[in-house]
């Protein structure tokens, strides 16, 4: 069964988002230091300011503490942020959710600064916005679902 693209269309921004956390590990690297905790205010605002600024690092949040399972991923560096939600992995109904750049929905092109591990991002799957960007990351961490105010790009993993 060939891979499906959907694009699930912004429903517009929220006025407040909820209060509290799901209760989420967070794993984030960079540089040479990396966490691995239970996710907290304080660390989220952490990885919050670290979107915002753009730094070169990466970040999980997972449902389980073993790092196993479903997982919210970001990615940042200065020139682009990418981010995506796997769900279900290896399962009939899995698929992940990814920010996506419309300009580059059709293309191969690559990124010229790699990824925190040195490989190079598709540009189609990239994002430029970083308010925007932690405005996904906390709506995951505060509610466990998506961002309604951005429009996503859905893909099938099987």
């Amino acid at each position: 069964m060939p891979n499906r693209e959907i694009i699930i269309p912004s429903e517009g921004s929220l006025e407040h988002f909820p209060s509290g956390l799901q209760e989420l590990y967070l794993t984030m690297t960079e540089g040479p230091r990396k966490i691995s905790e239970k996710l907290t205010e304080k660390n989220l605002k952490l990885l919050l300011r670290k979107i915002h600024h753009k730094k070169t690092m990466e970040a999980y949040l997972w449902w389980n503490s073993d790092e196993e399972g479903d997982f919210f991923n970001i990615e940042t560096n200065p020139d682009w942020i990418a981010f995506q939600y796997v769900f279900h992995d290896g399962m009939e109904d899995g698929c992940f959710y990814s920010c996506f750049n419309p300009a580059y929905l059709d293309s191969e092109e690559e990124s010229e600064t790699g990824t925190f591990y040195g490989c190079f991002m598709p540009l189609r799957y990239t994002m430029y916005d970083p308010k925007l960007a932690a405005k996904c990351v906390e709506y995951f961490a505060r509610t466990g679902k998506l961002y309604p105010g951005t429009a996503w790009l859905k893909e099938s993993c099987s």
